[in-house]
């Protein structure tokens, strides 16, 4: 497995970008995989590697690229600290759900240009960008076609560019993982969601974790060991079955 630091041309400018070559070689399916609000650091460059390490081309792009280059801070940041978690949520919240349809379709566009990509797309997203993984399948439906989407936040809003709003456009086969404590996910809008689903006919499946917000990210005062080995493996069943 190799991973090459690259560039990603976008509507508003350059993306950085992290891109991983399968261990297993080409051609091979492709995955697009979009950070926590973190940002890019150790566990998700871990993660990647262990997509790229089952047989996946991986690509990690920075999510925040309109306005920070990497690192996005000087230190690891954590939703623990104040000041971290004032920018963070700032940032992620420039992010409108038209931007996130821009960055997705330049993102999975590159990946089908890419030598030795077979042609189909996992997205998987994490907190905020479990919503940026469903616009991926909401805008390239035909390449798209496995979302998975673990402690996501804000899947199913009053507002009317809400995330749940794209199911059916979508055709991909869907995956959500949620935090049974989870403040930003709680049961009514597990609900909405989940109602949205059967309405769309969307192929998908829903359950439930038993611990926070972040349980599958190493660091993370929810971080539980059980829940990310359960997470691999439905990842893994996901991709496994809807892109091989």
């Amino acid at each position: 497995m190799t991973a090459d630091p690259i560039a990603v041309t976008m509507p508003d400018g350059t993306c950085e970008a992290l891109f991983y070559h399968p261990a297993g070689g080409a051609p091979a399916p492709a995955v697009l995989l979009l950070t926590d609000i973190m940002g890019i650091r150790e566990v998700f460059e871990e993660r990647a590697g262990t997509l790229a390490d089952n047989g996946y081309f991986v690509l990690m792009p920075n999510i925040f690229y309109r306005s920070h280059v990497l690192p996005l801070m000087d230190h690891v940041p954590s939703m623990g600290v104040e000041a971290d978690r004032d920018l963070l949520m700032g940032w992620a919240g420039q992010i409108s759900p038209a931007l996130m349809s821009a960055d997705v379709a330049a993102w999975v566009d590159y990946l089908l240009a890419q030598p030795g990509v077979s042609g189909k797309i996992g997205a998987v997203g994490y907190c905020f960008t479990g919503q940026v993984a469903l616009h991926a399948a909401a805008e390239r439906p035909d390449a798209v076609r496995a979302v998975a989407s673990y402690h996501g936040a804000w899947l199913a809003t009053d507002a009317p560019d809400s995330p749940h709003r794209l199911l059916p456009k979508v055709k991909a086969q869907l995956y959500f993982g949620h935090a049974s404590g989870d403040p930003i996910c709680p049961p009514s809008m597990i609900e909405t969601l989940e109602h949205a689903l059967d309405a769309a006919g969307n192929d998908y499946r829903s359950e439930m974790y038993p611990s926070g917000h972040g349980f599958s990210v190493k660091g993370q005062p929810t971080y539980s060991e059980a829940c990310t080995a359960r997470h691999w493996q439905t990842l893994l069943d996901l991709l496994e079955t809807s892109l091989r």
